[in-house]
């Protein structure tokens, strides 16, 4: 789990980094008057670095929900186990609690 959230948290800083990198990128945008390959270049740049912010942040989202369903998992079992030693605890104290009756009533006999 801890890989997952490590992941998780790379993807989304390396996401907010791209993002914060963004006006440098754009900053190197060519003139009007620039040739096709220049722009094509350009266009090259920008849909590369669009396509790596997008796909760090797709990676960020699917880590983040792998880790709410594990830790969703992790609740599940806690609340069930938790459940199970109320369910113990209150059937041992029936019990102590029904022995002890059965011991005053002798006595009281």
């Amino acid at each position: 789990m801890l890989r997952v959230k490590i992941f998780t948290t790379t993807c989304l800083i390396m996401a907010t980094m791209l993002f914060l990198g963004l006006p440098v990128v754009m900053a190197r945008r060519p003139e009007v008057t620039a040739t096709l390959v220049q722009k094509r270049a350009y266009l090259a740049v920008m849909l590369t670095y669009s396509t790596t912010m997008t796909l760090f942040l797709i990676a960020a989202v699917i880590g983040a929900f792998a880790v709410m369903r594990q830790n969703r998992q992790a609740f599940r079992n806690e609340a069930a186990a938790n459940v199970n030693l109320l369910i113990e605890t209150t059937l041992a104290s029936h019990k102590k609690t029904q022995e002890e009756s059965a011991i005053e009533d002798d006595h009281t006999q």
